[in-house]
């Protein structure tokens, strides 16, 4: 029984993460009115990103987080620019196939570079036990982070 606890909260808090990217699309969407293909490929380059900031120059993840949102502002801004600021007011259709061609090339750039092999980032927060349920820091910081922004959203 506790493990069924114990996973079920570790699902909301990586739930709250996974709302973030949920935001995200959300936020585009209803903006924008642009349906973003290239969404997870951006996000999996900025993990990547923030992989190799830690790995080459040791940087504390959670700060290194920082320089990643910032470059992923300027890589934001680019795709803007170059795919979908032609197709903003034409069809549907037209800002999903310039979203998507932009998905296919961070992909194909990001294998070519990175290949397909995983990665982790060995950095720990510790864990926390409350009885017999034991919670990993990192999750718990993520969740907590991502309701800041949520919350920052909304204000």
């Amino acid at each position: 029984m506790d493990f069924l606890l114990a996973s079920v909260i570790d699902g909301l808090l990586l739930g709250f993460v996974y709302g973030i990217a949920a935001m995200g699309l959300t936020l585009i969407w209803g903006v924008m009115n642009v349906i973003n293909l290239a969404h997870g490929p951006i996000i999996a380059l900025g993990m990547f990103s923030l992989y190799f900031i830690f790995s080459l120059l040791g940087l504390n993840p959670y700060l290194a987080l920082i320089l990643v949102a910032v470059l992923g502002l300027l890589l934001g801004i680019l795709i803007y620019f170059v795919a979908v600021h032609r197709v903003i007011d034409a069809p549907h259709l037209s800002t999903l196939l310039a979203t998507f061609s932009v998905n296919m090339i961070i992909i194909g750039l990001g294998t070519a570079a990175f290949t397909a092999s995983p990665r982790n980032v060995e950095f720990s927060l510790g864990s926390f036990t409350v009885g017999s349920i034991t919670l990993l820091g990192t999750r718990l910081v993520a969740a907590v982070l991502a309701l800041a922004v949520t919350g920052g959203l909304y204000l």
